[in-house]
């Protein structure tokens, strides 16, 4: 039933008792001034409970009471209960935002305008070495020390990653990615660049090795051309050893290119191993083959 329709019949029941005091009381009208009174006093409490209830409703429940301050309470429930759902699923989206950020491999660090810390994934926390909760609300500067990051934060040009050493491992080098956003507030993003820089020394000393190890077999070549040239041609006994050595370290600088495609062709995957079983003496002589010539020169013999 409506509250509307409830508060009407208590109203005319009691204005009926009321209004019966015409035929018994002596006093015709006394019985109605009563009944008003009691009934101004009852809506006076009610609306005295509503207001108390409405100033602190966070933290009180709903007053119980029946007719029509019972359907206001309702009412006044309505953007209540729906802004707490809202509330509980703003709540959920932001657990799960934040519990998928925590388990991303790279390190995300949020900095407001004034450039303190207010939060970071658990990746930032082993790269950077920041520490919950003493490090909340402490400037980013103070805890990262190194001045070529202090001076491109200050700076403001985000365009180009920033690379430096942890703070915490000095062997892990991190590439800082900064993003401004809101009111001048800053996202971090830290990736581990440790393996791509170990990968590229790796590839600036294969290059330097190759380097040796192509100069060797080209001055056995040099070296014996210059010696034929030099009249090695006409000497039937030592002519044809000269030739071999060059022969030989043709041979060497071809073995060489293959291993360079080798190694291009491991590191596409597609590179298959066969083993099998060879004469270490081969090698030994097919290595000391072409340093004969030059060790000659100056006196030396390899044997």
């Amino acid at each position: 039933m409506p509250g509307w329709h409830q508060e009407l019949k208590r109203l005319l029941l009691l204005l009926a008792v009321g209004l019966s005091g015409i035929w018994w009381s002596p006093w015709p009208f006394l019985p109605l001034a009563v009944v008003s009174l009691a009934i101004l006093l009852w809506h006076l409490r009610q609306s005295i409970r509503m207001k108390r209830w409405l100033t602190s409703y966070e933290t009180q429940e709903a007053p119980t009471s029946s007719g029509i301050w019972q359907d206001l309470i309702k009412l006044s429930l309505r953007p209540t209960k729906r802004s707490q759902r809202y509330r509980h699923k703003l709540q959920a989206l932001f657990d799960r935002l934040q519990d998928s950020t925590s388990a991303l491999q790279e390190g995300i660090v949020m900095v407001d305008r004034y450039g303190n810390l207010e939060w970071w994934n658990r990746s930032a926390g082993k790269m950077l070495g920041l520490r919950d909760p003493i490090d909340i609300n402490q400037p980013i500067t103070n805890l990262i020390r190194a001045p070529e990051f202090t001076a491109y934060f200050s700076k403001g040009d985000f365009d180009t990653p920033l690379e430096l050493n942890s703070p915490v491992a000095k062997d892990m080098c991190l590439s800082l990615n900064i993003t401004p956003f809101g009111r001048n507030e800053r996202l971090i993003v830290a990736h581990d660049v440790s393996r791509l820089r170990q990968l590229e020394q790796m590839r600036k000393d294969f290059v330097a090795n190759v380097s040796h190890e192509l100069r060797t077999p080209v001055s056995v070549i040099r070296a014996n051309a210059e010696t034929l040239l030099n009249g090695g041609l006409a000497d039937k006994e030592h002519g044809p050893r000269f030739v071999e050595a060059q022969l030989r370290s043709a041979e060497r600088l071809t073995a060489l290119i293959d291993d360079i495609l080798d190694l291009s062709k491991i590191e596409a995957g597609k590179y298959s191993i066969n083993l099998e079983k060879i004469q270490l003496q081969d090698i030994v002589l097919d290595v000391i083959g072409p340093l004969q010539a030059p060790a000659a020169k100056k006196g030396i013999t390899l044997s």
